[in-house]
């Protein structure tokens, strides 16, 4: 405990009023500064321990941002929902999703924050016949000189394993403020028919459209406000070359949402910012 006359000389010290040193003895002023190291001590040894603590929640928050433990995966898709692997309108991405879809497309690229072009086959496709789809392509690529990135989640596989021949690039855009699906996209060199007639069998008779040549070809459906679209565009040789794209049309909107939330919420915090700076 300190006695009277430390108090005061530590109050006086933290204040600035520094007393005379005739008025304390060489003993009390060795006893202050004594608890004031052991008082600095502990303040360090409190201090260390919540910079541990506040390192080691961003730690988790940056692991959070890649990929969560938990989800609820594939399930929650209805019956008849347009699904890849599993993954559909309602499915939440999460580690465990993501080393099954590994175990069978192989090694996986991840990308976080990325640009969104929901653009396919050629530039006007989709203004023309999915006009809903270009209004939302238009609001997230507002300022076509300006790179627009997303709180997205992008998994790419390039490297597919030989067993599953009929795929050769696939990727997956998930949003990262609700982890599900914004879109499906991907690419077969081979049994494109096989695939096309797979599809007719789960979500019955499409609609067609004759974009170009008699080889340029798409086929689409339109369930629960998505969209499932099968194309053919033979490459510069004439092989054929299947194009696959599926419109989480619902999430992208919500997407699209939360983003202009956020960037309100952005700007008003600039506007009182630049009130306290004058």
């Amino acid at each position: 405990m300190l006695n009277v006359i430390e108090y005061i000389m530590l109050d006086k010290l933290i204040t600035g009023n520094i007393v005379s040193r005739s008025k304390i003895t060489c003993a009390s002023k060795r006893g202050i500064l004594k608890k004031m190291n052991n008082t600095n001590m502990k303040l360090l040894i409190i201090a260390g321990i919540i910079f541990s603590i506040l390192l080691l929640s961003a730690t988790l928050v940056l692991f959070r941002e890649e990929i969560p433990n938990s989800g609820n995966g594939s399930d929650g898709n209805p019956e008849d929902a347009f699904t890849f692997f599993g993954v559909g309108p309602n499915t939440e991405i999460n580690r465990s999703l993501r080393d099954e879809l590994r175990n069978t497309l192989g090694s996986d690229a991840i990308e976080t924050r990325t640009t969104i072009n929901l653009e396919i086959l050629y530039p006007g496709f989709i203004q023309q016949y999915f006009p809903h789809v270009h209004q939302l392509n238009k609001k997230l690529n507002e300022n076509p000189r300006q790179r627009s990135e997303y709180n997205t989640i992008k998994i790419t596989y390039r490297y597919i394993p030989d067993k599953i021949t009929s795929f050769n690039y696939v990727e997956l855009l998930f949003s990262n403020y609700f982890l599900n699906p914004l879109y499906n996209k991907i690419r077969a060199k081979n049994d494109g028919i096989d695939i096309l007639e797979l599809l007719k069998t789960r979500y019955g008779k499409p609609e067609k459209i004759d974009w170009g040549t008699p080889e340029q070809w798409s086929f689409f459906w339109k369930n629960h406000g998505d969209i499932l679209i099968f194309s053919n565009k033979p490459d510069k040789f004439g092989n054929p070359e299947y194009f696959i794209m599926t419109y989480y049309v619902s999430n992208i909107e919500d997407l699209i949402e939360k983003e202009q939330q956020e960037k309100r919420l952005q700007e008003e915090e600039a506007k009182k910012q630049l009130k306290r700076a004058f």
